[in-house]
């Protein structure tokens, strides 16, 4: 997660230098060497953090499906949110590095390729952060609690506004609310 961070920030701050702007551009334009010298970092930070989220899903897997003791509903709910989060990680996973390797440059035909492995990407990251959060509102109390209804409400909602609107805002909004969300996820699943 550090790389990929490192990555993704580094190509930012040399984009920025470069009349690159969050209002103006998707955040796949820094994998396009019309806006930025060095397309290759941003192309490298998606490759390397699908390539990390998909062993980690599988590596979470047994501290977080919730294997539940009775049949009510709660625990039907908690099983089925756990083993979903997980499943759609793992696309997020998959559809980030193809993120990396059809960047804007090798977009396929319209962009197709592009916008087919950025959708999964986003639509994987997002609902693996609903159902965990989800988990958490259900089978947790305080903080965790607070922050799991608040994954539930801002990835969604910006989900949704960006796929309506597509605007390059809502899309940097959108990376913005899945990273606020996932690193404190992935340590209270390492911790547990």
């Amino acid at each position: 997660m550090i790389a990929y961070l490192s990555l993704l920030f580094i190509s930012l701050l040399v984009a920025l230098e470069y009349d690159f702007n969050i209002i103006t551009h998707t955040i796949s334009d820094l994998g396009n060497s019309l806006s930025t010298p060095i397309p290759f970092l941003f192309d490298w930070a998606c490759v390397i953090a699908g390539i990390i989220t998909i062993p980690y899903n599988f590596f979470i897997r047994k501290s977080v499906i919730y294997k539940p003791a009775g049949s009510s509903l709660k625990a039907k709910i908690l099983h089925s949110s756990s083993f979903i989060g997980i499943s759609c990680g793992i696309i997020g996973g998959f559809g980030y590095i193809c993120v990396g390797v059809f960047s804007l440059e090798r977009a396929g035909p319209n962009g197709t390729f592009h916008g087919v492995c950025a959708a999964f990407a986003f639509f994987g990251f997002v609902f693996s952060i609903l159902c965990f959060c989800l988990h958490a509102v259900l089978r947790h109390a305080y903080i965790t609690k607070g922050f799991g209804i608040c994954g539930v409400i801002i990835p969604s909602v910006l989900f949704m506004l960006n796929f309506i609107f597509n605007i390059p805002l809502l899309e940097w909004l959108l990376l913005f609310s899945i990273l606020i969300h996932i690193c404190p996820l992935n340590y209270w699943a390492v911790i547990k």
